[in-house]
């Protein structure tokens, strides 16, 4: 029987390892870096929090093979019946008071996943070429794709912006978010565990100060470069320009004072404001950003400033001084630009690119998708609690769908003044 030759295995393996991290450690990555949920119940303010835990991926099963000796669905039987290859998906959905205890674990069916031929949750993964036979498969099958309605379906490999690499550009377009902008900046694209990723940039201005530019949800938000980098570590201004003029190349054309002047009045951006520590500097980024990253209402502005820079800035890192040392890299690439100390660097080069994997793409999904389920959970329950209305696709064999809640206040006061009017007929041991 003949072999499929080793260069076409090679060709489709990135494909294959690529799919096996994404139902390993890629999903496993992504609920740990799911920001679990807060449920408030009305009246009492006490709150549950939600998270996922325990993703696991199973083979494809036959769904009408209830009494069959072989329930295992192969990708032959998927072709001939014009179905999908997947497999089950299930979570374990916990529920725990925010005040602490013990935590309730649920186990849920979240859906199927299609299953990539050859991965390690394909029954083809081991086969030889005489058992692909068998299976009425070709003998030289690599895999390597999804079998979806029928139809055999690849992922493309798409080309994206080499990531945590600090990039100086300069771009017409940059202009046009302000009159204060100029055509200089400088590019981070950060990638977190789950795959999840986010493109920061620092903008230079035309009073020689810069703007740092991200992300929330399709809107771009800009603060000073000044006051972000007083949020992260208790450091005296002197320090911050030792540490940023270490990192601007020389001129030897007796430039530095202008770069030394530029980074000055970046660091007197935050003193403008009144903010003189990283607590000021967060409290004050909390107070304008609560509202859009939706942090809850019991978060005082120092934890909301805080919840910013952890979701939102410079995601791929968690510890604070590795922030500031990339934000500080970051300007310092910025001024080197716009001095004339380094040359711009060349977006298409290979060396400024990486391929967009499988495993990387639908980890990214993934992510998406399940913030999203616990998000429609929170605001179902909290819309349940607070309204009585139970919003449902079918009646759940209820008589009603108004009416399951009442204000608590009003439950005590009926009960009270019914206990008062009746006290006289209660025997002594009821009014105990």
């Amino acid at each position: 029987m003949v072999e499929a030759p080793r260069s076409l295995e090679e060709l489709v393996r990135p494909h294959i390892d690529s799919f096996d991290y994404f139902i390993g450690e890629g999903l496993q990555n992504v609920v740990e870096l799911l920001n679990p949920v807060e449920i408030e119940q009305p009246g009492t303010s006490r709150r549950a929090r939600v998270w996922f835990e325990n993703p696991r991926v199973a083979r494809p099963l036959k769904d009408d093979a209830a009494g069959a000796a072989d329930k295992r669905l192969f990708p032959r039987d998927c072709r001939e019946a014009g179905t999908t290859y997947k497999g089950a998906f299930h979570l374990d959905l916990m529920v725990q008071d925010a005040g602490g205890g013990p935590a309730h674990r649920l186990t849920r069916l979240m859906g199927h996943l299609p299953i990539m031929l050859r991965s390690t949750a394909c029954y083809l993964r081991h086969l030889t070429p005489a058992q692909l036979v068998a299976r009425k498969e070709e003998a030289m099958e690599v895999g390597g794709y999804f079998i979806c309605n029928g139809l055999e379906r690849i992922i493309r490999m798409l080309i994206q912006q080499r990531r945590h690499y600090v990039m100086g550009l300069r771009r017409s377009a940059y202009q046009k978010r302000g009159s204060s902008f100029t055509d200089v900046a400088t590019l981070l694209r950060c990638v977190r565990r789950d795959e999840s990723s986010a493109t920061v940039r620092c903008h230079y201005l035309r009073d020689g100060t810069a703007s740092f530019a991200f992300t929330i949800g399709r809107a771009e938000y800009f603060v000073p470069v000044g006051v972000l980098l007083n949020c992260f570590l208790e450091v005296s201004d002197r320090e911050f320009f030792i540490r940023l003029l270490t990192l601007i190349p020389q001129d030897s054309g007796g430039g530095d004072s202008a770069v030394a002047d530029r980074a000055e009045r970046l660091l007197q951006a935050a003193a403008q404001l009144g903010l003189h520590t990283p607590v000021q500097c967060l409290e004050y980024l909390g107070s304008l950003f609560r509202g859009t990253i939706e942090a809850a209402a019991h978060l005082t502005d120092l934890q909301a400033g805080e919840m910013l820079l952890r979701v939102y800035v410079l995601i791929h890192l968690s510890q604070p001084a590795d922030k500031l040392q990339a934000l500080l890299s970051m300007t310092a690439n910025l001024f080197a630009l716009a001095a004339g100390l380094c040359p711009e660097d060349n977006a298409d080069a290979l060396s400024s690119h990486e391929a967009l994997l499988p495993g990387s793409l639908l980890s990214k999904f993934m992510a998406e998708k399940l913030a999203e389920c616990l998000t429609i959970f929170k605001r179902q329950v909290e819309y349940l609690l607070n309204t009585g209305n139970l919003v449902s696709n079918n009646t759940l064999d209820l008589s009603q769908a108004i009416g399951f809640t009442v204000v608590a206040e009003k439950l005590n006061f009926f009960s009270e003044a019914l206990l008062h009017s009746c006290s006289e007929q209660l025997p002594v041991y009821l009014r105990k």
